[in-house]
């Protein structure tokens, strides 16, 4: 077996040579799973470094007679499953500002949504107007980055630019507002 008591007995005493050495035996499996479960290469990535850091940082708590390669997966799967449900809530929210309806048989869900929609079409309205512009190209008329930044004579890091902050200031703004439900204050 790989992982060592001595290895962990080092970890736990602060050695960042033995977080390196988990971390080369580990880290391709761990990226292979999140890849696996459809995740891109950036959040793979992204999960395998924050796997190895909450075992950092959790060192401390790791019971030398229990498997760490069960240890290590589990943190992995929880990780992953996160970032899966964040990935869906962001799909789900964004179809929800493109279509910019929501139907619901249940009187509260319409009321919270209709704050909602009125939220971030206030947002909208209060943005710059290049902000504004290049935000409803893209989810209203569902205009290509390119297209877009052809039709404005802008740079297509520019536009990106443009919708990643407003996308951003979106969604800072659902998390601090009471009425948005917990999942999407959650999930963001």
């Amino acid at each position: 077996m790989f992982v060592e008591k001595s290895l962990l007995i080092q970890l736990k005493q602060g050695s960042t040579r033995a977080l390196e050495e988990l971390h080369d035996h580990f880290s391709a499996r761990i990226y292979n799973s999140c890849r696996r479960f459809f995740l891109t290469h950036e959040d793979a990535e992204e999960v395998v470094q924050d796997v190895f850091i909450k075992i950092w940082n959790n060192r401390n708590n790791i019971k030398l007679h229990l498997s760490f390669k069960a240890y290590i997966f589990k943190i992995s799967k929880n990780l992953i499953l996160r970032k899966l449900q964040k990935k869906v809530l962001k799909e789900t929210l964004d179809n929800y500002i493109n279509s910019a309806a929501f139907v619901s048989n249940n009187v509260e869900e319409t009321v919270i949504a209709k704050d909602v929609e009125a939220l971030i079409n206030d947002l909208i309205n209060n943005l710059p107007p290049k902000k504004q512009k290049i935000f409803l190209l893209n989810r209203y008329e569902d205009k290509t980055i390119d297209e877009i930044a052809e039709e404005l004579g802008l740079s297509r890091r520019t536009v990106e630019s443009h919708i990643y902050q407003t996308r951003a200031l979106i969604k800072s703004k659902l998390n601090l507002n009471s009425a948005v439900p917990l999942m999407f204050i959650y999930f963001l």
